[in-house]
């Protein structure tokens, strides 16, 4: 799974890629949780569905069971 944040106001504008989600969160509270630098002001990282769900993102259980299996999957193939 993969986050982009932008720091705005003091407050960190944080969406979780490929869900259509956002939140904003407290700069301190959201490099605590994901390790980020505290002088981060933009960015993009990968992260746990554990880290997704401290930061606050909601997802269906499926996902988060799923979601480190994304990128194993075999390409599918087309046949003429």
């Amino acid at each position: 799974m993969q986050i982009r944040y932008v720091q705005i106001d003091g407050l960190f504008l944080v969406s979780l890629i490929g869900f259509n989600q956002r939140l904003v969160t407290n700069p301190r509270r959201f490099c605590r949780i994901t390790g980020a630098s505290p002088r981060a002001v933009l960015g993009c990282m990968d992260v746990t569905p554990e880290v997704v769900a401290a930061i606050g993102f909601i997802f269906p259980e499926e996902v988060s069971a799923n979601a480190c299996d994304l990128h194993s999957a075999e390409p599918a193939v087309a046949s003429a």
